[in-house]
């Protein structure tokens, strides 16, 4: 099960540790800074925070030799440390033996606080971030999330996916790069998740001396992610068509979430709302409807953005090329489905949610990552004991009433149509 329980850091920063048993090997480490793609334009253009995914890994203050010492140091025992960016945060973080820990928790450290940004790093580092993002465009579904996020948002701070334009990625210096992370990078905006076999009083030690090269100074104090302001209204009820190259069509019926203040039950309600669509798998509504029963899809699933200026949730999946239209109209089904609203299904759906915990495999890698899943999207830590209280607490009538709510009046759909001019 996870079960993180906060110790008193260095200067301030949240550590969540989760002690594991002396016969558990791997060891996760999770550095979270909670600044992200949403913060780009207060530094420059779209991209900018996505390269600290990159250059940190050409050579640090402390480990300056490049991959060798940071992302590779650890490949030949099958460890890992590496790095990326979402629209809140960017996190960093090692998946090594435990031999290793004290090490990797400094060369991550190190990554956050004091990457060196050379002119031969960036120079390096442009090559590979311009054919990462040629190589999610030529992508059906990465293609679509990349246009997908301007479309409903436009200019806001959280209408673009970290990746960026070519553009900027071209226009990219030492000294761009230097002033945004110091805008953006400090201990205030420091949470750090750690999984593994060591005590608390080692994990303390070595966490004051590593994080001590982290940046003090003052910047708003994010532990959890920040409001970026009032997200725009959607114009509900429409389809927005756009055709693409590929093969395959990509379909989203969203819905919009209001800001957390307007709704502090946010995460709890629409969690809760996952769940009871698909938990059971093909057994289960969304994937009944859409899979099994009119073999539209081969996989469908809940895609949401929560957060404290609210967000969107509803469906997506991939279908063929004239298929879009019925599967639109599958999703908007699986909507108005009995199963849901059948008691004996939320019962169901109760019972997978207290049994997946004691089901979890112990993997400190995935417990680190599910952790801070849920910190994004909640704004607060929850362990699993608490995650379920919290979902299984949630009365079935209150489920339906925000299932009866989602009419077509209401959503958003986006169909990429795919044209068939690519594989």
């Amino acid at each position: 099960m996870i079960q993180f329980r906060r110790i008193d850091g260095a200067y301030g920063i949240p550590v969540f540790f989760q002690q594991l048993p002396e016969a558990v090997n791997p060891f996760s480490i999770r550095w979270i800074m909670f600044t992200g793609s949403a913060d780009d334009r207060t530094v420059g253009d779209d991209g900018i925070y996505h390269w600290f995914e990159h250059v940190p890994f050409r050579g640090t203050k402390k480990y300056p030799n490049g991959p060798a010492e940071t992302a590779d140091r650890y490949a030949r025992y099958g460890g890992l440390v590496t790095a990326e960016t979402g629209l809140v945060s960017t996190t960093f973080w090692a998946h090594v033996p435990k031999r290793f820990w004290r090490e990797a928790l400094d060369v991550t450290a190190n990554l956050v606080a004091e990457p060196m940004m050379t002119d031969a790093a960036i120079t390096a580092e442009r090559e590979i971030i311009v054919k990462e993002r040629r190589d999610r465009l030529s992508d059906a579904f990465a293609s679509a999330l990349y246009h997908l996020f301007p479309l409903l948002w436009g200019d806001h701070p959280l209408g673009h996916l970290p990746i960026g334009s070519e553009a900027a990625v071209s226009g990219m210096t030492p000294e761009l790069l230097r002033r945004s992370h110091a805008r953006g990078y400090a201990r205030s905006r420091t949470v750090l998740f750690v999984a593994g076999d060591c005590s608390p009083d080692e994990l303390r030690e070595v966490v004051a001396e590593s994080a001590s090269a982290l940046s003090n100074l003052p910047l708003t104090e994010r532990r959890a992610p920040a409001s970026y302001g009032e997200l725009p209204s959607w114009e509900c009820g429409n389809t927005t068509e756009i055709e693409t190259p590929f093969q395959t069509s990509v379909v989203f019926l969203l819905f919009p979430v209001a800001s957390r203040g307007d709704d502090p039950a946010q995460f709890r309600r629409w969690t809760r709302l996952e769940h009871l669509l698909t938990d059971g798998d093909t057994t289960a509504p969304l994937l009944r409807i859409t899979r099994e029963e009119r073999q539209l899809v081969y996989g469908a699933e809940i895609f949401s953005v929560l957060g404290p200026d609210g967000g969107f949730w509803g469906f997506l999946a991939g279908t063929e090329i004239d298929k879009t239209d019925a599967l639109r109209e599958a999703f908007r089904d699986v909507l108005q489905d009995a199963q849901p609203r059948d008691p004996s299904w939320y019962e169901y759906s109760q019972d997978a949610i207290r049994s997946t915990p004691g089901m979890r495999v112990v993997d400190p890698h995935a417990y680190t990552k599910i952790a801070d899943r849920r910190l994004t999207a909640a704004g607060e830590e929850l362990d699993d004991e608490t995650y379920v209280h919290l979902l299984t607490g949630t009365p079935h009538q209150e489920v339906v009433e925000l299932l009866d709510a989602l009419t077509p009046d209401r959503a958003r759909t986006i169909i990429f149509l795919g044209t068939g001019q690519v594989e």
